[in-house]
């Protein structure tokens, strides 16, 4: 996909260098020290044959993954509110760091929370191609 579509292309660039720029802020230092979680966003920085949000979805996942881990919770449980809390403010600080205006930015915290709704869906793609 990387060079198949002109804006697809357009839009991995931007999330890898988005990406990067929350690296070197420093926010994911908490959950690299996990093995696991080192493998899954390795694999998530080099994916670039899959549309962003699909990217977003992966790592909010890896995100949940470690929490519960952490926790020593099953895959099905619900996150505490200790971690729903930690990823809040994660979620707020990338879209903090990602400059993407204030509609997206509430839409990428959304994902955070509970999901996309196809509008959301919709502004954070767009913006995340910019």
């Amino acid at each position: 996909m990387f060079f198949h579509d002109a804006d697809q292309h357009c839009s991995q660039r931007q999330f890898a260098m988005r990406l990067a720029r929350s690296i070197a802020a420093g926010r994911f230092c908490d959950y690299c020290g996990d093995t696991l979680f080192s493998e899954k966003f390795d694999y998530l920085m080099s994916d670039m044959n899959t549309h962003v949000l699909h990217s977003l979805q992966y790592l909010r996942a890896i995100l949940i993954e470690f929490h519960l881990r952490q926790d020593k919770q099953p895959p099905a449980a619900s996150l505490s509110v200790c971690a729903r809390s930690k990823l809040q403010a994660l979620w707020t600080a990338l879209g903090e760091d990602w400059e993407l205006g204030a509609p997206a930015q509430q839409a990428l915290v959304a994902l955070g929370r509970e999901g996309l709704k196809p509008q959301e869906a919709a502004r954070l793609a767009t913006a995340l191609a910019a």
